[in-house]
């Protein structure tokens, strides 16, 4: 197998046990909502086209997740303070909440998973996820 199809097999299995981790029976969060309310964690009450680019979904089926999401009590819109035909949205404390838990529930499976490879393995894996990041970050900008 090339090295390429061999990175591409293992990227899909990294993305898929990540997902388990985020999706344990005891989480009751999907893996995209997660990435929606950790999103909405990490910036300042984006609109929803910034939630559609950053996870990769059409602005329909962002609709949808983010009504899902204000249903559940996890993301309330908010009118924004220069433009009121803007909606933004922002994070409850129940989304803050569950968030805390999914990320709790995440760890606990990751590091069970993790713990299987020495120290160095984990820092050279942590370092070249690192760099992968930057590469990827950089041709984003």
């Amino acid at each position: 197998m090339k090295d390429i199809d061999k990175l591409i097999e293992l990227v899909f299995t990294l993305s898929r046990i990540t997902r388990e981790g985020v999706e344990e029976k005891s989480n009751s969060l999907s893996y995209i909502q997660f990435q929606t309310l950790s999103f909405l964690l990490k910036q300042r009450n984006p609109t929803m086209k910034e939630i559609s680019k950053h996870i990769h979904i059409t602005a329909p089926s962002t609709t949808i997740l983010i009504n899902n999401l204000v249903r559940m009590k996890l993301v309330s819109r908010i009118n924004d303070e220069t433009d009121r035909r803007v909606i933004r949205l922002i994070l409850t404390t129940s989304g803050r909440e569950e968030l805390e838990k999914g990320f709790l529930v995440a760890k606990k499976h990751l590091a069970n998973i993790f713990s299987k490879l020495s120290k160095n393995d984990r820092d050279d894996f942590v370092r070249v996820l690192t760099k992968l990041s930057g590469f990827f970050n950089q041709d984003t900008l």
